[in-house]
């Protein structure tokens, strides 16, 4: 699970788009891909949502864990890949 994590974090916003429509791809007939958004239906009427955009001068290549904590001295856009994730 960490691995995973760690993975998403380090993706640009590009890479991170393409993960997550395979990742949806695995699960879901239709996987809708347009204008920023990536959008798959599915059985229950809920509405899940988190945003790619996150900013960084450099994509982290070191993440730190301390106990059940993970940061980077990049960040590792917690608000938004923490969603994805």
């Amino acid at each position: 699970m960490k691995a995973e994590f760690e993975n998403i974090c380090r993706k640009s916003q590009k890479k991170l788009k393409k993960y997550v429509k395979n990742k949806l791809m695995e699960t879901h007939d239709e996987v809708i891909s347009d204008n920023g958004f990536v959008y798959a239906q599915g059985k229950f009427p809920v509405l899940l949502i988190a945003h790619m955009d996150t900013v960084h001068k450099e994509l982290p290549t070191t993440i730190l864990h301390d106990g059940d904590n993970i940061s980077s001295p990049n960040g590792i856009g917690g608000d938004d890949r923490c969603g994805i994730y």
